[in-house]
C-alpha cells in the first residue's frame, strides 16, 4: 500500500507541461517498478521566451528513493525561483550545496538543465551526472559531475545553436541504457 501511495504522489507533483506554439513538448515517465527515482521541472517565461528545464535522477530504488524524489521536486521549485540572473551553471551549484539536506546521506543525484531561448535561437544546459542528451538524433556528450558529492563543486554553462523544427530530448539513465544497449544513437 505504502508504494501504490508513493507512486501516486510521484505523479501527483510533475508539472504540468508547458503549452505553446513555439514548442511541442511530449514527456514519457515510465517507472521501472511503482516508484522512481526520477523528477523533473518545466518553466515557461512566456515574457522572455525562454524555456526552463531540469531533469533529476536520484540514486537508489524503492520507498526511501520516492520520498527523497518529492523531497527534491521543492527544491526544485526553489531553484525555479531564483533571480532570472543565475546561470544554469550558477543553479546547478546553488541545488548541489542544499541536495545534501533532501537526500539521503548514502544518496547522490544525476541532472541536466537546459534553456531554449527561442528569440536568440540558443539552447543552453549544464550537467550534473546526466552526460548527454539527443539534439536532432545526435548524441551530445556533456561532462558534470554528481550532485551531492562535492559541496564546492563547479558546473559549466553549454550553448548551441537551434533553429524551428529541431528536436532535443533528454533522458535519465533508463532510456539512455536502451540506446546504449541497441547502439542506436546516430
Amino acid at each position: 500500500a505504502a508504494l501504490v501511495l508513493a507512486a501516486q504522489v510521484q505523479r501527483v507533483v510533475l508539472p504540468a507541461i508547458p503549452r505553446s506554439g513555439r514548442f511541442k513538448i511530449s514527456s514519457v515517465y515510465e517507472p521501472q517498478g511503482f516508484v522512481s527515482g526520477d523528477v523533473y521541472f518545466l518553466d515557461w517565461r512566456e515574457t522572455e521566451q525562454v524555456l526552463r528545464g531540469f531533469l533529476v535522477d536520484i540514486s537508489g530504488h524503492g520507498l526511501a528513493t520516492a520520498l527523497q524524489t518529492a523531497a527534491v521536486n521543492v527544491l526544485l521549485h526553489q531553484l525555479a525561483d531564483l533571480p532570472q540572473a543565475f546561470s544554469l551553471a550558477e543553479r546547478l551549484s546553488w541545488m548541489n550545496r542544499r541536495i545534501p539536506q533532501y537526500i539521503d546521506e548514502s544518496s547522490f543525484a544525476a541532472a541536466i538543465c537546459f534553456e531554449l531561448d527561442l528569440d536568440a535561437a540558443q539552447l543552453r544546459y549544464a550537467s550534473a551526472g546526466i552526460n548527454y542528451f539527443l539534439h536532432n538524433g545526435e548524441r551530445i556528450d556533456v561532462a558534470g559531475m554528481y550532485l551531492g558529492i562535492r559541496d564546492d563543486e563547479a558546473y559549466e554553462l553549454h550553448t548551441r545553436s537551434i533553429r524551428q523544427g529541431d528536436a532535443v530530448c533528454f533522458m535519465t539513465d533508463g532510456i539512455s541504457d536502451i540506446f546504449d544497449r541497441e547502439n542506436s544513437w546516430g
